[in-house]
C-alpha cells in the first residue's frame, strides 16, 4: 500500500479487488471482537472508522468509479465508502424539511423531480445499515426485530453527544 492509515484493512480489499480478486464473505466463520468497554470508547473508535472510511473514499473512488465494473458494483462501493457521511446528510435533510413544508404548502408548487428523487435516493442510503441489519438477522435464523434495542443504541447515541 502506498499510505498507512486507519482504515487499511477496507483500503487493501477495494485495492485487492480493483486489481481483479474475489472477495468471498463466509457467514459460519466465527472470530474473535473486543468490544469498546465504555460509550467513550465506542465514540473514539467509530471516530477512528469514521476517518479512515473518508481517507479510503478520497482515495479510492475515482479508481472504483473508473473500474469495469457494472454500475450497480460501482454505486454500492459509492455509498459504502461514503457512509458514515449519512448522519450529516440526514441532518441537512431533517433541517430541510420545515422550509419545503412552509414554501410548497402555502404556494401549492410541487417538487421539481430531480429533487423527489435525490430525496428518495437519501432516504435509500439512509435507511440501508437497518435494512442490512434485518437481513443478516433473518439469515441467522432470528426475528428481524431481535436486535433492533441494541441497534437504536448504535443510532441514538452517538446522535446525543453533546461534547467534542
Amino acid at each position: 500500500m502506498e499510505r498507512c492509515h486507519a482504515h487499511e484493512d477496507l483500503e487493501l480489499s477495494y485495492r485487492a479487488q480493483l486489481r481483479g480478486w474475489k472477495a468471498a464473505y463466509i457467514e459460519d466463520l466465527v472470530v474473535p471482537e473486543e468490544l469498546p468497554v465504555s460509550i467513550d470508547a465506542y465514540r473514539r473508535q467509530q471516530s477512528r472508522w469514521a476517518t479512515g472510511s473518508f481517507q479510503s473514499a478520497f482515495l479510492l473512488l475515482i479508481p472504483v468509479m473508473r473500474s469495469s465494473n457494472r454500475m450497480a458494483v460501482k454505486f454500492q462501493a459509492a455509498v459504502h465508502l461514503v457512509a458514515y457521511g449519512v448522519g450529516p446528510v440526514m441532518l441537512v435533510q431533517l433541517a430541510c424539511y420545515p422550509l419545503l413544508l412552509v414554501v410548497f404548502a402555502h404556494q401549492k408548487l410541487e417538487l421539481p423531480w430531480y429533487i423527489k428523487d435525490a430525496a428518495a435516493v437519501a432516504i435509500l442510503v439512509g435507511i440501508s445499515p437497518w435494512i442490512g441489519f434485518m437481513v443478516a438477522q433473518v439469515r441467522q435464523g432470528r426475528r428481524w426485530w431481535a436486535g433492533v434495542p441494541s441497534l437504536l443504541c448504535q443510532v441514538v447515541g452517538p446522535a446525543c453527544r453533546s461534547t467534542p
